[in-house]
């Protein structure tokens, strides 16, 4: 340094900036678990997905950073979050039910307070017929193109945050006979 003044000591890290490679991280990682998804069935790996998402939309909901960008980008999580857990409900119904099915039809005790056996298939046709317009919601929802621009936002955030921030330099006086601002 000049006339062995010590430099001064870097500037610390905002949150965001500690923040925003765990944002990055975790676009790639709901992204990557949104690809996986190919069939209604895949239970384990939509309830994956939907945790990301939801993990993802916590954390950029926890950023100061103000945007109407933000606005609709969580709004897009929070709708996909949401399509991902009535998959998942209509798919576990579903199987409860299955299970209700083949302990139904292997029981011999009386149908006592049961409903008959045609009214719980026909209860799980109505489920999967759910469970399958939720699948459809769910891969529309993450094929769209508002989904399409909050990764991009998300991303584009992640790089903006993690940029190192020059100290605001200090407002030049003025002199004295300048005109003011019009």
């Amino acid at each position: 340094s000049v006339h062995g003044e010590a430099p001064p000591p870097p500037a610390e890290p905002t949150l965001a900036q500690h923040l925003a490679p765990a944002l990055a991280h975790d676009l790639e990682l709901a992204r990557r678990a949104l690809d996986r998804i190919e069939h209604p069935t895949q239970d384990a790996l939509i309830h994956r997905a939907r945790i990301k998402v939801k993990r993802l939309r916590y954390l950029l909901e926890a950023l100061e950073h103000r945007s109407p960008h933000r606005t609709r980008a969580l709004a897009q999580l929070r709708l996909l979050q949401e399509a991902l857990g009535e998959l998942r409900d209509a798919h576990e119904m579903s199987d409860l039910l299955l299970l209700l099915i083949a302990t139904r039809r292997g029981s011999r005790r009386p149908a006592v307070r049961r409903p008959p056996l045609r009214d719980l298939r026909a209860l799980r046709a109505a489920l999967r017929r759910r469970e399958l317009a939720a699948f459809r919601q769910s891969l529309d929802l993450a094929g769209s193109l508002e989904v399409e621009r909050a990764w991009q936002y998300i991303a584009s955030l992640a790089i903006l945050l993690a940029a190192p921030r020059e100290p605001a330099a200090p407002p030049t006086p003025r002199p004295a006979n300048a005109r003011p601002d019009r």
